[in-house]
């Protein structure tokens, strides 16, 4: 439900947005059923025991809570999500997957369902919540999305930081040019396959454990405030008109 402090989407948002992320989520999934059927059969042939899907809560529109649904392209041990995706914890064809973003056709269902959009933020783990802070909470005023400008802006190469002032900045000015610049940029983003982690290199750290270092280093920097007599003044004197102060 939309918090009273927060303005009504605009005619763009509900109705112009909506429609073109109906009819571009139908097109993709019926152009692309056949990679649909090849990545489903791909995962089961991989892993025969693992489940096809991932599914993870996440926060939407207003902080409301989703299920996303992918392609699972981790081992099947490791995909509880607690573990961050790198080369050692993907199998096979999920490397394959992943690389060519097809992990995330499922989630054009999302789309048709209204929980999620084209472009907008992407949508994060749900404990993550509360280590927002109030700025980036105006994220949360838009429908997440499958692509974004944190997507085609250095993809996992941004810091949290970036991202999310990358997210409040379209949250803010959203509109239909800003959709359709970042909506082709993405194809872009996807063919060159730019700012995939590679072999060897470790993910983004995780948010919360980012915030709670920010937190340590900012309580660290506090200098207590601890006067110190004049030089021509006793201590015993400044101390006692200190107290009386």
């Amino acid at each position: 439900m939309r918090p009273d402090n927060v303005p009504k989407p605009g005619f763009y948002e509900r109705v112009i947005k909506r429609a073109f992320d109906i009819v571009i989520s139908i097109m993709a999934l019926i152009i692309l059923s056949p990679v649909t059927l090849l990545c489903a059969i791909a995962i089961k042939l991989d892993d025969i025991h693992g489940p096809i899907f991932f599914r993870q809560p996440r926060n939407g529109r207003y902080g409301e809570v989703f299920e996303v649904v992918k392609f699972r392209t981790m081992k099947r041990e490791l995909c509880d999500g607690t573990v961050c995706p790198t080369p050692s914890t993907l199998t096979r064809m999920g490397r394959i997957i992943r690389l060519l973003s097809l992990d995330e056709i499922p989630q054009f269902f999302t789309i048709l369902t209204g929980k999620m959009s084209l472009i907008g933020p992407r949508p994060l783990l749900v404990h993550y919540y509360e280590w927002y802070n109030e700025t980036e909470r105006r994220g949360f005023n838009v429908r997440p999305g499958l692509t974004g400008r944190s997507q085609i802006n250095g993809r996992a190469n941004l810091d949290w930081d970036k991202r999310f002032a990358l997210d409040v900045e379209y949250a803010d000015n959203i509109s239909f040019w800003l959709d359709m610049k970042r909506f082709f940029k993405t194809f872009g983003v996807i063919l060159s396959h730019k700012d995939v982690i590679p072999e060897g290199e470790e993910p983004l750290e995780e948010f919360s454990e980012y915030r709670r270092k920010q937190l340590r280093q900012k309580e660290s920097a506090v200098v207590p405030f601890n006067p110190q007599p004049p030089e021509d003044m006793p201590e015993e004197v400044y101390t006692s008109k200190s107290v009386q102060a």
